[in-house]
């Protein structure tokens, strides 16, 4: 179960209950709507990210499969309808899902191997702000910031 509280009252205001699984116990990353604070998105190690409404948190509005999520890789684009998932796996470690059709993701790319042949595994993923009206993925290790590829999205 995932708690949200309300800092102005210092009060419970939702419990996201879904996540009693035990799988689903360890949420990795949360994010809010960048225009709607009563819709959020989780992710936790069952392979899944809930799409949450908090003034009906029984359930979420829907679930991205696929993603496995070990830390903050998770973000929606500034409007709201995309969200972007950086996953610990080989391949298909980053996608973009239209929470309006959340069946499947809209985009997924698999980064460039290493030297040794290894594949880059995604420690974070998020949207940033990159030009004039441009946005862009960025990856971050050790450095500020890996820019992986830009996009307009």
């Amino acid at each position: 179960m995932c708690q949200l509280y309300d800092e102005t009252r210092k009060t419970i205001c939702a419990y996201l209950k879904k996540l009693d699984r035990p799988e689903s116990r360890r949420v990795t990353a949360i994010k809010f709507h960048p225009r709607e604070p009563n819709l959020l998105v989780s992710a936790s190690w069952a392979n899944s990210v809930e799409y949450w409404d908090t003034r009906s948190p029984s359930d979420p509005v829907c679930s991205f499969y696929g993603p496995y999520i070990v830390r903050d890789s998770l973000d929606f684009d500034k409007g709201g309808y995309t969200v972007v998932t950086g996953s610990c796996r080989e391949e298909e470690q980053v996608q973009l899902w239209d929470v309006r059709k959340p069946d499947a993701p809209t985009v997924s790319y698999d980064l460039p191997r290493m030297a040794n042949g290894g594949a880059e595994m995604i420690a974070t993923a998020q949207f940033i702000k990159w030009g004039a009206d441009n946005e862009c993925l960025y990856q971050h290790f050790s450095s500020p910031s890996n820019i992986l590829f830009t996009s307009n999205f």
